[in-house]
């Protein structure tokens, strides 16, 4: 991760294929928390609250911009800095891809001008570089603590890609995870979709993805893993 400026700021990358070699983790959870209901009555829904969306700062913005110049991940264009949304209120980052590298990049910055920026080359993306449909966590954004949360849980926000299909929401332990659409491109005639969402840390594990394809709903696993020393099974 490139970082300027006085503040740190934390945007972790973790490629697919390393979360994947992570192994199929089971999710960790308070058991009580997210024991199924009895008599039939649906599970409980973790709710993500959804928050105002703050602007990306234009100081940061232009610090992105000075970055991405001096490593050749510049978009074709500024105005191509695309803000990408989370649903819980955390960030907003910014998403491109590089002209020059063909890299998806993403940055965040604070209102001083400091800002992190981290880009996954297309050879790590997989989409167009493997037959079929699939979806997998491409970025693992940031650390953070939901303050409309009356239990303070700490959540992870991060980024997911869909090849050649539309993913609808994510689930664990019963719970879903809404997902938002933030940038789309093409790598070698497959459509790329990629997506914003936020999970609990204290679910971890080979996550259910509900999709939508050409055929029709269908259903992946995707393992989202933050080295959480409890595990269950999503």
């Amino acid at each position: 991760m490139n970082r300027t400026s006085g503040v740190p700021v934390r945007l972790h990358v973790l490629l697919a294929a390393l979360a994947l070699a992570l192994g199929a983790a089971a999710c960790g959870a308070d058991p009580e928390e997210h024991r199924p209901a009895h008599g039939g009555a649906p599970a409980p829904t973790f709710t993500v609250p959804s928050l105002p969306k703050p602007p990306f700062p234009e100081a940061a913005r232009q610090t992105v911009l000075r970055m991405a110049r001096q490593d050749g991940t510049s978009p074709a264009h500024e105005s191509q800095l695309t803000v990408a949304e989370f649903d819980s209120g955390y960030g907003p980052h910014l998403i491109w891809r590089a002209a020059r590298t063909g890299d998806i990049c993403m940055a965040d910055g604070s209102p001083e001008g400091s800002a992190g920026k981290a880009c996954v080359p297309p050879a790590k993306l997989g989409g167009g570089l493997r037959p079929g449909p699939s979806a997998e966590a491409v970025m693992w954004s940031a650390w953070f603590t939901d303050r409309t949360d009356l239990k303070r849980r700490p959540m992870w926000a991060m980024t997911l890609m869909a090849a050649d299909e539309e993913i609808d929401h994510l689930s664990c332990q019963g719970h879903e995870f809404p997902v938002r659409r933030v940038f789309t491109t093409r790598q070698n005639g497959v459509p790329l979709t990629f997506y914003t969402a936020s999970v609990p840390e204290s679910l971890q594990g080979d996550y259910r993805v509900a999709v939508r394809r050409t055929d029709g709903p269908a259903e992946e696993r995707m393992t989202i893993t933050f080295g959480g020393p409890t595990t269950v099974q999503c």
